[in-house]
């Protein structure tokens, strides 16, 4: 029976050792693997690197990533900057800690109590509330654009002495004793006896601190200002938007933490800037009024001295104004009166692309359209905006179609999608994302009427694809032919792009700036082209086949033709 039990006991410690083992060893790949994936990752070409996989080794290794890397002269002076500060920081705050922690495990220590009830009341204020505070010590010290601030920024730590301290507190008193009556010194006792046994705590801040300070970022925003001072990480951000490169503009850039309308408009006097952006107007206010900034006298007043100034200076101004939840510009239209010209600046915000859309303009047109991708150096302007638009089907679906629209003096293609399914409540759904929900219930009565097709008991579903907004109704016939296609499920045929007005009589009226639109298409490769009889060309196009159409029953008609 002894016997059994024993056996008994050896295999349930047999099988907790191999489940601890296993569980310490999937932790450990977990903290693993990221390491191994940005090391491999580091040996890979551009292309392999934008890969959204885990790698662990490079399918095509490559030095190339190192390489521009320490050809880039300007990162070497923060490298060492953000050696020394960590280094250093991290040699200090342990020191510090230690000292702290072992005065405090003292138990004739006079204020004990008081001091770590002190020294933990910090703990509990997050770093947010302190700022302001910290800021102003570092200004006063005389330590701004120094390193000197980013070492004494985080050199005590509440957690790391109270770290320490436990860690002390279970050494024995009686090695301390032995250590006195033997004539050594508290600092012998510290050194010698509490440090060597403490070196689990020591290592465990020591890495704290170490990766805490090398990947610091916000106390280097707020207290250097000079390039020279940069540390690894504010050097890699300005790397990456390109102010270290040779012939860079950046040291031109100037910031003035100012809402006073009288300042500023000495600064930009005695300054004399090519470009100024004043970020908000509703924030600006005149000492010359007595109202609250963001008021229509003030945001009148203010425009209006800005604009004079532009205009004596030859400075242009860039105002950024408010704008409501509609995304119109906030308060009365008073700015929009004065200024020259009102750029809205678009864009969906799971998306890296951002539209900036003129709506008035003093020196050219309105309605222009300008597309720009967000990328890690910046906004880019995009060469060719149709592609964003385009979804990328390996084969053509059913209830796609590919719109030719206009923005200014832009044809772009958009690709309009459509989704028709059985309605199962009484009142079927209408929903247009990108296009106009009430000229949809329009074409859908005029589809019924002229076209047989009747949608009455299914819900519809429009989406203009990339968060693009069409406000035109060139996009009828597109949006008739998508419903189309997908009621039947069947798809429109490859290659073939679509404009055109649909009026309520069933007739296909033409589109303004048709030649414009046939020749972007062409260029991007289609090869058909179904549009108003109005806007067929007068001369063939090449490559491109131009079926015109004056009615929509003749057009669904040709499209069934070519199917």
């Amino acid at each position: 029976m002894k016997s059994n039990q024993i056996s008994t006991s050896g295999t349930g410690r047999t099988l907790f050792v191999i489940a601890n083992t296993i569980v310490l060893a999937g932790l450990a790949l977990t903290m693993l693997v990221p390491l191994v994936n940005v090391f491999a990752v580091s040996f890979t070409t551009d292309l392999e690197s934008y890969e959204n996989t885990i790698k662990l080794f490079p399918r095509e290794p490559s030095i190339v990533g190192y390489r521009v890397l320490f050809e880039r002269v300007a990162i070497w002076r923060p490298f060492l900057n953000n050696t020394v500060v960590t280094v250093t920081g991290t040699l200090l705050h342990v020191f510090l800690a230690s000292m702290a922690g072992y005065v405090l495990t003292k138990p004739r220590f006079v204020g004990k109590a008081l001091l770590v009830m002190l020294v933990t009341i910090p703990m509990m204020i997050p770093f947010q509330m302190i700022i302001i505070p910290v800021y102003v010590m570092v200004r006063r010290l005389g330590l701004m654009d120094t390193l000197y601030a980013l070492i004494v920024i985080d050199v005590v730590s509440t957690f790391s002495i109270l770290l320490m301290k436990n860690y002390f507190e279970g050494i024995p008193i009686s090695l301390a004793e032995s250590a006195l009556m033997d004539g050594a010194k508290e600092f012998t006792i510290f050194f010698r006896i509490y440090l060597p046994l403490a070196v689990p705590g020591i290592v465990t801040i020591t890495i704290f601190q170490f990766v805490g300070r090398w990947n610091q970022f916000l106390p280097a925003v707020l207290f250097i200002n000079s390039a020279e001072n940069y540390t690894l990480q504010i050097a890699l951000r300005a790397q990456r938007l390109s102010l270290l490169d040779p012939g860079s503009k950046a040291s031109e850039l100037r910031l003035l933490a100012e809402i006073q309308l009288e300042k500023i408009q000495a600064t930009i006097e005695s300054e004399r800037p090519d470009v100024a952006v004043i970020d908000s107007i509703q924030t600006v206010y005149s000492e010359a009024l007595t109202s609250a900034p963001g008021s229509v006298a003030q945001v009148r007043e203010c425009a209006a001295q800005l604009t004079r100034i532009a205009k004596q200076s030859g400075t242009a101004i860039i105002m950024v104004g408010h704008v409501t939840k509609e995304g119109n510009l906030a308060g009365p239209r008073v700015l929009e009166h004065i200024v020259d010209t009102v750029l809205y600046f678009e864009g969906d915000t799971h998306s890296s692309f951002r539209l900036v859309r003129a709506f008035k303009n003093r020196f050219g047109a309105v309605n222009e359209l300008g597309v720009f991708a967000m990328t890690e150096r910046g906004l880019r302007g995009v060469a060719n905006p149709s592609a964003l638009f385009l979804s990328q089907h390996e084969q053509i679906v059913p209830g796609s179609c590919v719109l030719v629209t206009q923005e200014g003096s832009r044809p772009l293609l958009v690709e309009v999608q459509a989704l028709v399914d059985a309605a199962n409540v009484p009142n079927p759904r209408r929903l247009a994302v990108g296009l106009e929900q009430n000229r949809l219930a329009m074409l859908l009565a005029v589809l019924h009427r002229h076209a047989g097709i009747a949608c009455f008991d299914q819900d519809v579903f429009l989406n203009a694809v990339g968060g693009v907004k069409i406000t035109e109704p060139a996009a009828d016939l597109a949006v008739l032919l998508a419903i189309h296609s997908s009621m039947r499920n069947k798809a429109l045929p490859k290659g073939l792009i679509v404009f055109g007005e649909v009026g309520l009589a069933g007739e296909i009226r033409p589109s303004p700036r048709g030649q414009d639109r046939l020749k972007e298409a062409a260029k991007l490769g289609f090869s058909v082209a179904l549009i108003p009889k109005a806007n067929a060309p007068k001369q063939p196009i090449d490559g491109l086949q131009v079926i015109a159409v004056d009615r929509l029953e003749q057009a669904i008609d040709r499209i069934r033709t070519l199917e």
